[in-house]
């Protein structure tokens, strides 16, 4: 019987946190510090939930603020510019979204409401005893807090988060290393621009999650699963 340590995004994946994301992304851009989803204007929601599938590390978040802003239609094309356009935006842009959810965890109990588990990743940990590593962007005391908030943080074996490396090449080159042992590494993703930066890793299977923030046009050549089930039954 094969070895497999199953390797899962965060965001998308486990976790649906477009809420949070939307009211700080909001904050940290227009300098708010609203703490409800109710409280942020009806456009900017809309616009933010159209574009959030584009957006990996929370810096890229400018991108959408500005180009909302500026009344711009995104699209993956336009999205791809704007990483060279506004480069030296983001580092700045990056500090204040942390800062701002920061503060927003003032309201604990608000914040936790701005989140909820997928049901194929419940179904995942209902049906299954396999624990597994996360690899994701998002910070590490996020990912912590929000995992015994939901109650699945005994079945983490480890967190690679945005503290070590925003380049998940760099986040399995050292979690393979660590991790070394195993005949196969699943990763499980929602994001294919993360799936494409690491699809060649020796040992490595992708899947795209058939849920999430994605796009469905975007996923062709992609190994789509729609529950973790395929994967356990291989």
């Amino acid at each position: 019987m094969k070895k497999v340590l199953f390797c899962i995004d965060f965001d998308g994946v486990i976790m649906n946190s477009i809420d949070e994301c939307c009211i700080t992304s909001y904050n940290a851009y227009f300098d708010r510090q609203y703490n409800s989803i109710s409280a942020i204007p009806k456009q900017f929601i809309e616009y933010f939930y159209e574009n959030r599938y584009m957006v990996g590390p929370a810096k890229y978040f400018y991108i959408i603020c500005k180009t909302f802003e500026d009344s711009i239609q995104l699209t993956r094309k336009i999205f791809n510019e704007k990483l060279i356009i506004y480069d030296k935006e983001f580092s700045q842009y990056a500090n204040k979204f942390y800062f701002e959810r920061t503060q927003f965890k003032d309201h604990m109990q608000k914040w936790f409401s701005s989140h909820s588990i997928y049901n194929q990743f419940e179904t995942f940990l209902n049906t299954t005893n396999n624990n597994f590593i996360i690899v994701t962007n998002k910070d590490k005391n996020s990912v912590e807090q929000l995992s015994k908030y939901f109650g699945f943080s005994n079945r983490i074996l480890e967190i690679y988060s945005k503290e070590i490396s925003e380049d998940k090449k760099i986040l399995f080159t050292q979690l393979m290393i660590k991790y070394a042992g195993y005949n196969k590494y699943y990763f499980v993703d929602d994001n294919p621009e993360n799936i494409k930066s690491v699809e060649k890793i020796n040992k490595l299977d992708c899947f795209i999650a058939g849920w999430g923030y994605n796009r469905m046009s975007e996923l062709n050549n992609f190994n789509i699963i729609n529950s973790f089930n395929s994967l356990i039954i291989n």
